[in-house]
Order: structure tokens, then C-alpha cells, then sequence
């Protein structure tokens, strides 16, 4: 996400305060307000946005930021602009990347905190942003509505195929091998290498097997000399 974009788009509506933008983003990935206000302090140095002093009654004073012939163009130059697909940068997928050279029960614990958040990012998408949306497009036209809800309504389906995925996912290890997920350290170093005294004790064993049966061979064919 480009916040400086998302700003520029918050402000094509009309004039508005960093932290009423701040409060505009949902739950899941909103930035910190430090950024925001970061953020804004760039775009007018950049001569993107202007900004005015307004005092308000009972409240304090608060700084309202309106967008610039030159910001409005740079968002519509962005909106023109290519749409590139973002990497996934999930941390889960790195770590589990490694499971082999994990234990069971911390992989485990990690999709189960990774479902739990999915969840609760879900019931927000379901009810919060929902009604966020409602809120917000009583007071624009319906084609904002639209496109609002559109992103929702991907936002909710990507976070029910992540949510599906990690379940199927706890299900597939807890029927593997403990084995199968406990093989931390065993590099070429590790201490766990089997020891070589046994296989020497075997080959010993068996030299000695071997020297007596050609002893018995030897006295059986004396006998039959005889």
C-alpha cells in the first residue's frame, strides 16, 4: 500500500485532518498516525498539499490539509498508472518454508495464532467495515459505494481462502509423522550422528564367524582324508 496515494485519494473528497484520515483506513494494515502526519509533512514540502490552522470549540486546534492542483494530478497520473501485483511477504509462509527444521507443536502454534487473527480480521470485514462503508457513503455518491464495497469484498474473500487454508493446514500435520517435523539440528554436524563402534563390533563378530567356519571346513576335509 502507497500511503502517500492513499491520502491524495482521502483528500480528493475535500479537505481533511490527519487523524480523520488516520481513522479512515481499516483495522488490519492501518498505518501508525506518526505515519500519517510523517507523511503528510512530505507531500507539502512536495507541493501536494496545503494545509490551514483551524481552531475548533472545546477541542484543540487542528491542522486541515487540502489537496493542490499538483496532488491532484500526481493521484491521477497513479490511478492511470500500471497496476502491479505486491509480492507476498507474509512472515508465516517464510517460517513454515522451514518446518523441517522445526518442532511440531511450535508450527502449530504458529498456524493456530495466525487462524485466530484471520478470524478476528474477518468479523471486522464482516461488521466494522461494513458499516464504515454505510457510514461513509451516505454522504457520497453511490458509485463510491460501489467501488467501496468491491474491495470488501475482496479484503473478505481473500481472508476466508488464508483462514481455509491454514485449518487444512493444522489438519495435514497433525496426521503426519512426529518424526516427520522434529529434525532440528541433524546437519553434518550435529552430534546425533550414529556412532561407528557397533558397525566395528558386527564387522569383528562377523570376521571371527568367518575364520571359524573355514576351521571347521579345514577339519572336515582332513576327516574325510583320513
Amino acid at each position: 500500500m502507497s500511503l502517500k496515494y492513499m491520502l491524495l485519494g482521502f483528500l480528493s473528497y475535500g479537505p481533511e485532518s490527519g487523524y480523520a484520515m488516520h481513522k479512515k483506513f481499516f483495522d488490519p494494515g492501518r498505518p501508525k498516525l506518526s505515519q500519517v502526519y510523517r507523511t503528510l509533512k512530505q507531500m507539502s514540502a512536495e507541493g501536494l498539499v496545503t494545509s490551514v490552522r483551524e481552531h475548533q470549540d472545546k477541542l484543540p486546534a487542528r491542522n486541515l490539509y487540502n489537496l493542490t492542483k499538483k496532488g491532484r494530478a500526481d493521484f491521477q497520473r497513479w490511478m492511470s498508472g500500471s497496476w502491479p501485483i505486491a509480492p507476498v511477504k507474509e512472515r508465516l509462509l517464510l517460517k513454515l518454508s522451514f518446518g523441517a527444521l522445526s518442532k511440531q507443536k511450535t508450527i502449530l502454534s504458529g498456524l493456530d495464532a495466525f487462524i485466530e487473527g484471520k478470524k478476528q480480521e474477518l468479523a471486522y470485514y464482516e461488521s466494522t467495515a461494513r458499516d464504515l462503508i454505510e457510514e461513509a457513503a451516505q454522504r457520497r455518491d453511490d458509485r463510491d459505494r460501489f467501488y467501496w464495497n468491491l474491495v470488501l469484498d475482496f479484503l473478505e474473500r481473500r481472508c476466508r481462502a488464508e483462514l481455509d487454508w491454514a485449518e487444512e493446514a493444522v489438519q495435514k500435520i497433525a496426521r503426519s509423522s512426529p518424526e516427520e517435523n522434529s529434525v532440528a539440528g541433524k546437519g553434518k554436524n550435529s552430534t546425533d550422528r550414529p556412532s561407528t563402534k557397533p558397525v566395528k563390533a558386527r564387522t569383528a563378530s562377523a570376521k571371527s564367524t568367518g575364520e571359524g567356519r573355514e576351521r571347521r571346513i579345514t577339519m572336515e576335509r582332513g576327516n574325510e582324508r583320513e
